[in-house]
């Protein structure tokens, strides 16, 4: 069978036999990876210091006081590569693509509303202790017969995104998730574990690409690098090394990254408390952060739901891959449903924030509304 057979047939038996799953790959790797817990509902944790010394495939939402749940996917099969992937799916029917559930009703962020948000962010941010609030939208776009299949999207999406990482992601409690995020939380690799500040969007054509990028943007970028080294501190880490910020290239769009590393066993002993001290960064909510939260808890008309969240293996190989759930969509049965937001300043301009989000929409949207693939 061709990988995007074994794929459907592998999505086809999971959905049927009512089974949570995630697939995944992780950045700059072909070989594709597979969970199964042997039920649709996982298990629903309290704290994120709860994810210590724990194993599984993690889903944990934005806003953790929401109703959506921290979720830990636990083994039950693990898959590593299409042909241990193809025998467990046999020859499923490969033409299902229920998810199950439609969900609340939606509200598609228009830009006029947009702009009247982020307008009001602007001028809360001059008139208060705010320095940056995430504003976010959802663009929703139809599924009809001449849909790809999931399986499709998952596979030209690793194609389109590379470096990224690139997931699907199902249980009863979150719905059916997909995305290519190239945001790390927290890696862990040879002696150290990596956790990134990453902010800052341009297209790799915009004029001056490759030279400076303007104040707006290192301003952006320095509160989440700062807000990581105090988050490492806080939890009771004062030995890491800082590299950065650089230019880093995600599918059509660069951003400024910067790189921290935790020796290995100082983040182990505190991995739990790391994990609740991070999330979320500046990135994807704002500074101070409390008061961030409640201004877009406040101003959204949306439910983020799991966008902004994080997910990944955990102890699965013996490693760590935990990314920020950023370049991502919610699959229900007539609707794909698509993220994007960006770090507002008081020196924002509203049109051009809107222009951001449209710019990080770009390579999802080709990948779904590209008809001529099966």
């Amino acid at each position: 069978m061709k990988p995007e057979e074994v794929l459907k047939a592998f999505i086809s038996r999971s959905l049927g036999q009512n089974k949570a799953f995630a697939l995944w790959f992780l950045p700059g790797e072909n070989r594709i990876k597979a969970l199964i817990q042997q039920q649709a509902e996982v298990e629903e944790l309290k704290h994120l210091e709860d994810l210590h010394n724990r194993q599984g495939f993690v889903f944990v939402p934005f806003d953790q006081e929401s109703t959506h749940p921290m979720l830990l996917l636990q083994e039950g099969q693990y898959f590593g590569g299409y042909e241990s992937m193809e025998k467990w799916a046999g020859d499923a029917a490969q033409k299902s693509q229920a998810v199950e559930g439609s969900g609340p009703p939606l509200k598609q962020s228009t830009k006029e509303v947009y702009l009247q948000q982020c307008n009001s962010i602007i001028r809360q941010i001059k008139n208060t202790g705010l320095a940056k609030v995430v504003l976010s939208r959802q663009m929703i776009i139809e599924r009809d017969a001449a849909s790809k299949h999931t399986a499709d999207i998952l596979i030209q999406m690793k194609q389109s995104y590379p470096g990224a990482f690139c997931y699907l992601f199902y249980s009863r409690q979150s719905g059916m998730w997909m995305g290519a995020s190239p945001e790390i939380l927290l890696q862990e690799e040879q002696d150290h574990f990596l956790s990134i500040a990453l902010a800052g969007t341009r297209t790799s054509s915009t004029p001056g690409a490759n030279g400076a990028w303007p104040e707006k943007d290192l301003k952006e970028q320095a509160f989440v690098s700062d807000f990581i080294a105090e988050k490492i501190q806080e939890s009771g880490i004062q030995e890491y090394s800082v590299s950065g910020p650089e230019t880093f290239k995600a599918g059509q769009v660069e951003h400024l990254r910067t790189d921290f590393r935790i020796p290995k066993p100082k983040a182990t002993k505190r991995l739990g408390l790391l994990l609740q001290h991070l999330h979320p960064t500046p990135a994807v909510c704002g500074t101070p952060a409390l008061q961030a939260m409640q201004l877009i808890r406040e101003t959204e008309n949306h439910d983020r739901a799991y966008y902004c969240g994080f997910f990944g293996p955990l102890n699965l190989d013996e490693s760590v891959n935990l990314y920020v759930n950023l370049r991502c969509m919610k699959i229900q049965p007539e609707e794909f449903i698509l993220y994007a937001g960006g770090g507002i300043l008081e020196d924002s301009v509203a049109e051009d924030e809107w222009n951001e989000t449209e710019l990080k929409a770009t390579t999802l949207l080709s990948i779904i509304q590209d008809r001529k693939a099966t």
